[in-house]
């Protein structure tokens, strides 16, 4: 008899004779169970019949999940100064401000001082107190390239929209500087889209109606123990800014305006005959007022009648003579008893976080002594010590004079300085340094400017 065969046997038989079938052929269907547990799709979406799950589906929809995180954690500061960045405000050819948002917030400023050369001044956004709602930023605090603060600004205000930005600047007047290119003054600033080089405006040697004769003078004052009482702002017109006695030890600022038409210039005088202050009000009891405009100097001559001098109000007959001047604004003190040195020992002026200077109150003669840290190239830093003269240095109410400087071996090193002086308020030290204009640069020389000195460890606020 004829053995059969298997039935499994002829069946795979047949499946080796015919070819392997579709690998879903073979799929095993998914159970009821696991259909339950599967997430239900959402009801806004269709699923494709064709569609299959794929491996590589879950990592890119991890990271489209992680940028829509990211979008949405953008604050909208950022997304506002980030369209923003590179915007200016044009003048003339070139530009007057002009907006840095690639970190944080810079407003880079083009100054005009003394003639028609414009220069460049940074403020940095302390943006750690500024507040942004309803697509305005407002700022209390501007940082110049040192650190420290713009101290006549109150509040700076950007106000977005989208093709254009508004600045409005809020300044303290009797905080400016007695340099007048220095100053960001109040006022309203429209900042647009702009591609081209952030090239400052045509330098201008015109200012109408008075012409080249007014300009190089801008910036010109008149100081009192090493402080500005008067100065003069020719860039845009001529302006006498002046600083009077008030009520006690103070004093405050009032600004007057020569009008155009009523300025007439004769030779290299410019004669007025009325004087509008902030209000545009005429200043009583003026019969005459002049300005000469020489090549290093300008003289003010006042002619006014004595009774329409009102309370504190000092800008009385007489002749004043300005001189160029590139210093900060120091409030003259009318009375108070000098400081006591030994109470600001330690006090240090720092630059890029390291010491440039600091006081040290039990040293020679006033109990004053100035160390210095110079920078010698390739072979690091080097410490200078000066002692104050004491038969060479007086106070003015809180301000120190300084007329000579000593070093360690009892020898001048004042040559080259033309002013030198300690400004002292509570907490705080204020050095100034003026240099002939014909001096000889050396290393160990301490260029003009204002320098701040404060208790160790203190911060800029």
């Amino acid at each position: 008899m004829k053995k059969s065969i298997p039935v499994l046997l002829l069946f795979a038989l047949l499946l080796t004779a015919c070819g392997a079938p579709p690998a879903g052929a073979l799929a095993t269907p998914v159970s009821t169970v696991d259909a339950a547990a599967a997430p239900e799709a959402s009801p806004t979406s269709e699923a494709s019949p064709t569609s299959e799950a794929s491996p590589a589906s879950a990592p890119v929809s991890a990271a489209a999940e992680e940028t829509g995180k990211t979008q949405v954690s953008d604050s909208p500061l950022e997304a506002a100064l980030a369209a923003v960045d590179g915007w200016a405000l044009p003048e003339k050819s070139g530009v007057k401000y002009w907006l840095d948002t690639t970190e944080g917030l810079k407003l880079h400023c083009w100054f005009i001082s003394e003639g028609p050369v414009y220069y460049e001044s940074v403020y940095t956004a302390d943006l750690r107190k500024a507040s942004f709602s309803d697509g305005v930023l407002t700022i209390d605090k501007l940082r110049d390239r040192f650190g420290f603060p713009l101290r006549s600004l109150k509040s700076l205000r950007l106000r977005f929209a989208e093709d254009a930005v508004t600045m409005e600047a809020d300044v303290d007047e009797a905080k400016l500087a007695g340099e007048a290119g220095t100053n960001l003054l109040a006022g309203r600033y429209l900042f647009v889209p702009w591609d081209k080089p952030y090239t400052p405006p045509v330098e201008s040697k015109t200012v109408e109606p008075f012409g080249e004769l007014v300009l190089p003078s801008n910036g010109f004052a008149h100081t009192e123990n090493g402080v500005v009482r008067y100065w003069l702002e020719t860039a845009d017109g001529i302006r006498l800014r002046c600083w009077f006695v008030s009520e006690g030890p103070t004093y405050y600022t009032k600004t007057y305006t020569l009008p155009p038409a009523k300025a007439e210039r004769r030779g290299d005088w410019i004669v007025c005959d009325e004087l509008l202050d902030e209000q545009g009000q005429a200043l009583p009891g003026l019969r005459a007022f002049s300005l000469q405009f020489r090549e290093d100097s300008v003289l003010m001559a006042v002619t006014r009648n004595p009774q329409s001098l009102a309370n504190g109000d000092t800008l009385a007959s007489g002749q004043t003579l300005f001189t160029p001047y590139s210093g900060s604004y120091l409030p003259p003190v009318l009375s108070g008893e000098p400081p006591v040195v030994s109470e600001y020992d330690g006090y240090t002026c720092t630059e890029d976080g390291a010491v440039r200077f600091w006081l040290e109150s039990e040293g020679l003669r006033l109990n004053l002594t100035l160390h210095c840290f110079f920078s010698v190239g390739d072979r690091g830093i080097r410490e200078q010590v000066w002692h104050i003269d004491a038969d060479r240095a007086y106070f003015t109410g809180t301000t120190l004079t300084v007329e000579d400087l000593l070093d360690s071996y009892e020898e001048s090193v004042f040559d080259g300085y033309s002013a030198f002086s300690f400004h002292f308020a509570p907490g705080q030290v204020l050095m100034h340094v003026e240099r002939d204009a014909e001096a000889e640069d050396g290393a160990f020389y301490i260029p003009e400017g204002d320098y701040l000195f404060l208790p160790p460890g203190a911060v800029v606020d």
